[in-house]
């Protein structure tokens, strides 16, 4: 069977139960999903542009490739799931829930992040250029060469995240938690901190090229 808007919207209307059914390539652009249990379904490629999945259940979906710019994903909870060059360009995930999730090479860019948790997350090569970070909690996630130019990790926890080779240019890191964190070969240059902002031991930002406001 070849999934439409139509049919997920009228099943969920009915109560059924779509945790686990595979959809592959689906157009689900603008479908109103709101707190639908989609827990593992599969989604690769499927395009949820501008869907409303806020307070959904996207634990271990499967959603690589898939497009989901413009999405609100606010309160969403998308804890490990499969999110492998999934476009997520401004999408809204205010308070979502990515723990473990697999966001490799993802598209993030301007998406609205504040108060996420990507505790132990996978955003390797991801771009989050731009993107808000206010608050939110990515203790020990891995931002390997990750693009997050003009990012704002405002009182954001970093404790122990892999940012080796992350571009941090420009973003904003007052009040951030960095302590434990791997920094190694990331760039800094013109990043504005607050005497708040904690450091690795032994990281001076300043030689860096941050600056201090």
């Amino acid at each position: 069977m070849k999934w439409t808007k139509e049919h997920v919207e009228l099943a969920l209307a009915h109560e059924a139960d779509l945790s686990w059914v595979g959809m592959d390539d689906c157009d689900l652009s603008a479908a109103d999903l709101t707190g639908a249990d989609l827990t593992g379904i599969g989604l690769p490629g499927a395009d949820l542009s501008g869907a409303d999945l806020s307070g959904a259940n996207l634990g271990y979906a499967l959603l690589s490739g898939a497009n989901m710019s413009g999405a609100n994903l606010i309160g969403a909870t998308m804890n490990g799931a499969l999110l492998v060059r999934s476009d997520m360009l401004k999408a809204r995930l205010f308070m979502g829930e990515l723990v473990a999730a697999n966001m490799l090479l993802a598209n993030l860019a301007w998406a609205d992040l504040t108060g996420a948790d990507f505790t132990d997350a996978d955003l390797t090569g991801a771009d989050l250029t731009g993107a808000d970070l206010t608050g939110a909690k990515g203790q020990r996630a891995k931002l390997i060469r990750a693009d997050l130019t003009g990012a704002d990790f405002t009182g954001a926890n970093m404790y122990s995240a892999d940012l080796t080779g992350a571009n941090l240019r420009r973003a904003n890191l007052r009040c951030a938690d960095f302590t434990g964190a791997n920094i190694v070969g990331a760039i800094f240059k013109d990043a504005s901190f607050d005497v708040s902002t904690m450091w690795p031991v032994g990281f001076d930002p300043i030689a860096a090229g941050a600056v201090l406001v």
